[in-house]
């Protein structure tokens, strides 16, 4: 009866079959996709599978992945081979944002805890590491499967048995405390878990709305429904809420993932009229569905060679001078992604020894209207004469007093002085064309000075610091818009000796 008033009242969205290129006559599940929805991965029991036929007639399960062409197609879907994919059962695979950290099930392993454990692999360069497994806190004794990874890497859910639980199987959660230990795993509670089977979660890029399969809540319209459910201020989670019809069908709907746009979605159904068994579906939501996130698609190369580099990237919250993500760019692309949520204002920098730092600034109100920024970096290494524009070191509109934001710069800048002793810079000040000469020239002159005395406070000797006002001098941008103007007023930083 609940399933009845559900399909009475379909939601506006659209639900389309993935057709014959990503789905096969057999099950295919489990999708997953990276930020900048560049690469689709998802579990498949097709024929090219690296195991053998089962007892049921069907091929152990495998990874698959396609890449988005140019045409803004998938590609043909290829087997992710060895080492991801052996003979037993590899499957259930999830992302990281950008694409580079896999985490996944893997099931009678020698190294195991339990029938199904999960494990993880790194991308490096272009090949893929042995799935190593995720140790003794994730994994227990039982079953512990369907295991998805957050947008930044720092937090995962996955489905499992284990005893502390209130049904069948509940959804857990875990917490990186280091760069590669992850903390002993919570039950999410019985807002979430009932005494039926609760699993393939899903954490939206937002960090507080989760996505779910349950075979035991109501209001439900199939065997398996797909739910949402938001973390509260108390650090609890909301009463699910059904997705409706027609994502939710009179079948199994299951694997519910959300692109950072919010706008495509991607599940798994079983519902009459796919290929065979499981298959994998698109969802388009209406636009008013658009998250305010940004997501960021880095490249990051030599300035010289133009050839791509391993590099640090650090995301820090400005005001409150907290690190709240670190990745490292692909060796072999260059590339990186980050997604940042409203309400804050963030430092980018990208780092990588005897080279200059980049850095960048984005404040993103609440109201901001999603959108993908694509960049390329170009690093410089450390030389007489190279220079970068210091984007976070603020300063009040026509004043020359440091904004305690720029404390992230300042610390940047000194840790490079002093890993490098005796390198002498100059520090200018840039101003636009607003204002007479006279007073422009006063206040980068201004500014820059108060930089300087900001390093040499933090114990840089004062006769390796130049500081220099240019006024509008040397402007950057040569269109006179609020955009130019910007660009305009900088503070630079330039090697003098090193």
């Amino acid at each position: 009866e609940d399933g009845k008033k559900l399909k009475q009242q379909p939601i506006n969205v659209k639900v389309l079959n993935l057709g014959n290129d990503i789905n096969s006559v057999n099950d295919d599940y489990f999708p997953s996709i990276t930020a900048d929805e560049s690469t689709f991965i998802f579990t498949s029991r097709r024929e090219g599978s690296t195991s053998i036929k089962g007892s049921d007639g069907e091929y152990d399960e495998d990874l698959w992945y396609c890449e988005k062409t140019d045409t803004n197609q998938w590609s043909k879907p290829k087997n992710m081979g060895k080492p991801v994919n052996i003979e037993n059962n590899n499957g259930v695979a999830s992302f990281t944002g950008d694409g580079q950290y896999v985490v996944c099930t893997r099931c009678n392993e020698s190294d195991g805890y339990g029938s199904c454990d999960n494990y993880f692999s790194e991308l490096k360069g272009k090949e893929w590491s042995k799935p190593k497994n995720l140790g003794a806190l994730v994994n227990s004794k039982v079953w512990d499967s369907q295991i998805f990874i957050s947008v930044d890497g720092t937090t995962i859910l996955f489905a499992s048995k284990r005893d502390g639980g209130y049904g069948d199987a509940d959804i857990w959660m875990s917490k990186k405390t280091t760069l590669v230990e992850w903390g002993a795993p919570v039950n999410l509670g019985n807002n979430i878990n009932t005494s039926g089977t609760e699993s393939s979660p899903f954490l939206s890029p937002d960090g507080k709305t989760l996505f779910f399969t349950s075979d035991n809540i109501g209001p439900r319209i199939g065997g398996k429904d797909i739910y949402k459910s938001v973390l509260q201020d108390n650090g609890t989670w909301s009463v699910p809420e059904n997705l409706g019809y027609p994502i939710n069908s009179e079948d199994d709907d299951k694997n519910f993932i959300l692109t950072p746009s919010g706008i495509v979605g991607y599940f798994t159904s079983n519902r009459k009229g796919g290929n065979g068994g499981d298959d994998i579906y698109k969802i388009e939501f209406p636009q008013e569905k658009k998250t305010s996130l940004v997501t960021v698609v880095g490249f990051v190369f030599d300035e010289i060679t133009k050839l791509p580099i391993e590099a640090d990237v650090q995301i820090q919250d400005i005001e409150k001078n907290e690190i709240v993500g670190a990745y490292k760019s692909n060796e072999a692309s260059g590339k990186f992604v980050v997604v940042l949520t409203p309400g804050r204002n963030y430092s980018l920098s990208v780092n990588k020894k005897d080279y200059l730092f980049y850095s960048e600034n984005f404040n993103i109100p609440d109201s901001n209207a999603f959108m993908e920024v694509k960049k390329e970096i170009y690093l410089q290494k450390i030389n007489v004469g190279k220079k970068i524009v210091l984007n976070n070191i603020f300063f009040e509109f026509g004043k020359s007093e440091l904004r305690s934001e720029s404390e992230i710069e300042i610390n940047r800048l000194y840790q490079l002085m002093t890993e490098y002793p005796n390198m002498v810079v100059e520090i200018s000040g840039h101003t636009d064309n607003v204002g007479n000469d006279q007073s422009n020239i006063a206040l980068s002159q201004a500014r820059a000075d108060v930089v300087a005395n900001a390093l040499v406070t933090k114990g840089i000797a004062k006769t390796r610091l130049i500081s220099k006002g240019y006024g509008k001098n040397l402007p950057i941008a040569a269109n006179d818009t609020e955009e130019g103007r910007q660009l305009n007023r900088r503070t630079e930083f330039k090697i003098i000796s090193k």
